[in-house]
């Protein structure tokens, strides 16, 4: 059986980060979102004055080197996983942080390997853990746990679940290679990247639009969007080594994950207004994971020590013109 890490928490850092401005205007179509936010991207000369700038909440599990907050729900709840040793893959546990609690969730029949990666308006958690027959995917609903397995799949995890109940993720046959797959209204779909080599969904949203990343043939990484009538769009942020997106809302924002030239792992955010970067003040590696419905960013950070803390980034509005993702204020917060 097949155990695939978390690709965010097992990514090399190379080096603290500095925020040079990002100049996009020539790469604005290159990155349009389809249907979804292609028109103002591609004809808004500029984005408007102002911008969101963000207050940081920052969290961990004390006593623990990784803590990796994932999927935002609209109350601000979060999924998530926390590893008592950094190099064991195994002592993952998946929890659920509300009101600044962390509650540890793990499956009862799990034996390892346990991450909770979505979390839905309704409170239902969705993820993946190592069982006695192999790794499968997982949804927590009052309550109540569900084991959820691709058909014919050798291992299945769960990343991305809307308000309908609707999941995203990828599972392999076997063979080592990942393919992504929706199950909407109940019904399982794979929606690999045409062509790709391997792919992964990330996030859907309540429209049915799906975002992940897919390997191509000669070993590149890219982010995809498919929109919910089956269009396919490759989205690489400019001057990206590897582009990876992890969340979408329904007003058709994303947020994802870069590598620049030299490996540094950065985040960023589309929205119709245009791409903006987002790095946590002082971190080594930023990696935004999901957005919601009030433009909060969720996901994690690598401190200088190497130390992986959760947070959420909430977006102060001003209209006087500050840089868009400037980090007004900052909180570190245990639970």
């Amino acid at each position: 059986m097949k155990v695939e890490p978390d690709s965010i928490a097992a990514a090399p850092v190379a080096r603290a980060m500095s925020r040079e401005p990002l100049e996009i205007a020539t790469d604005r179509c290159r990155i349009a979102l389809g249907g979804i936010a292609a028109l103002a991207l591609c004809l808004a000369p500029s984005p408007p004055a102002g911008g969101a700038d963000f207050e940081i909440v920052s969290f961990e599990v004390p006593a623990t080197p990784i803590t990796g907050g994932r999927g935002l729900n609209d109350a601000g709840c979060q999924a998530g996983y926390y590893q008592t040793d950094a190099a064991d893959f195994a002592s993952a546990h998946a929890f659920r942080r509300c009101g600044g609690v962390i509650q540890t969730v793990d499956p009862p029949t799990s034996v390892g390997d346990r991450r909770a990666f979505g979390i839905n308006d309704a409170g239902t958690l969705v993820g993946s853990a190592q069982r006695a027959t192999g790794q499968d995917g997982f949804e927590l609903a009052g309550g109540t746990y569900t084991w959820v397995e691709y058909p014919g799949a050798d291992s299945t995890v769960i990343r991305g679940i809307n308000n309908l109940g609707d999941v995203v993720g990828e599972y392999d046959t076997g063979d080592g290679i990942r393919h992504a797959f929706s199950r909407i209204g109940g019904s399982f779909a794979n929606v690999d990247v045409p062509g790709a080599a391997s792919s992964r969904a990330r996030g859907i949203n309540d429209l049915g639009d799906i975002v992940g990343h897919y390997d191509d043939v000669g070993g590149g990484r890219h982010g995809f969007l498919r929109s919910a009538a089956g269009v396919y769009t490759t989205i690489d942020f400019p001057g990206a080594v590897q582009t990876l997106l992890g969340g979408i809302n329904d007003a058709g924002d994303v947020v994802g994950v870069y590598f620049d030239a030299v490996g540094t792992p950065r985040g960023f955010l589309i929205t119709a207004a245009g791409v903006t970067p987002f790095d946590v003040p002082g971190a080594v590696g930023s990696f935004p994971t999901d957005i919601n419905e009030a433009g909060q960013l969720a996901g994690e950070y690598v401190d200088g020590a190497g130390i992986h803390h959760g947070f959420v980034a909430s977006p102060i509005l001003f209209a006087d013109g500050f840089e868009s993702g400037d980090v007004l204020a900052w909180t570190s917060a245990q639970p």
